[in-house]
């Protein structure tokens, strides 16, 4: 009964696992990213919603994280089916429930007439905590 996760061209849209505490159980959270306009301002807008939130498709409220944000579009790697293929680059990534992307690219056009644009890379498997060594 939770929305569709989605990784399209201009939203993104999954469930995020954090740990504010270390004796707390792991927090669960329904998020999105868009830019647009709410409230007559414009910008790239979070939302954050607990699972049960979600599911009962209550209204969240956004948070601006980006001001003047006035589009989003973003493109996703696949895999060639040759290895020496350069990547195959789409605006939307297929079954975001089976398999996270490895690579997109974040374009943003801001009202303010500038542009900005990343490459962002996901890790691939389990990160393990490392051990920290006391300063000497």
């Amino acid at each position: 009964m939770l929305p569709s996760l989605a990784f399209e061209e201009d939203t993104l849209r999954w469930i995020m696992v954090g740990v504010t505490q270390p004796q707390q159980p792991a927090r669960v959270r329904f998020v999105t990213y868009a830019c647009g306009q709410h409230e007559g301002q414009w910008g790239l807008w979070r939302t954050s919603q607990s699972i049960g939130e979600a599911r009962s498709r209550q209204a969240p409220t956004p948070q601006l994280v980006l001001p003047e944000c006035e589009t989003l579009s973003l493109r996703y790697a696949f895999l060639p089916q040759e290895e020496s293929a350069p990547l195959e680059w789409q605006t939307r990534w297929p079954d975001p429930e089976k398999a996270l992307p490895r690579l997109i690219i974040l374009s943003m056009h801001l009202t303010s007439g500038h542009q900005l644009q990343r490459l962002v890379m996901i890790p691939s498997g389990a990160l393990k905590p490392q051990p920290v060594e006391s300063p000497s």
